[in-house]
């Protein structure tokens, strides 16, 4: 199993866009900066589908770089989402934790 990162594909000429069928549980984590994705794909010898050659994987240590770059864009919040006076922004401390558990919980998960 890999963890990586992608963007949406086109379905049609209206412009639809869908997550590539090869990506699984994806919509994770998505960058404003590039609209890139995080999601996973089965290893080679766990599959019968083809995927992109040139597709990129993230280790754990790219995923924090990757997170860290989104939350000095734009900071990272927690709290009632709803409610501005409710939330607090993380520090880079709370987002490599955050970053860290997620990437953990999805290896150990799949």
């Amino acid at each position: 199993m890999a963890v990586v990162e992608y963007k949406l594909h086109v379905i049609n000429n209206q412009g639809h866009m869908v997550t590539p069928p090869w990506i699984q549980d994806g919509g994770n984590w998505q960058n404003p900066a590039d609209k890139t994705m995080i999601g996973w794909i089965p290893a080679e010898a766990d599959r019968e589908y083809w995927v992109p050659d040139n597709i990129t994987t993230v280790t754990k240590a790219e995923l924090n770089t990757r997170m860290l770059a989104m939350h000095a864009a734009v900071p990272f919040n927690q709290g009632d989402a709803m409610l501005e006076e409710d939330r607090t922004e993380l520090t880079n401390a709370e987002v490599t934790i955050l970053s860290n558990n997620w990437y953990d919980a999805y290896i150990l998960g799949k």
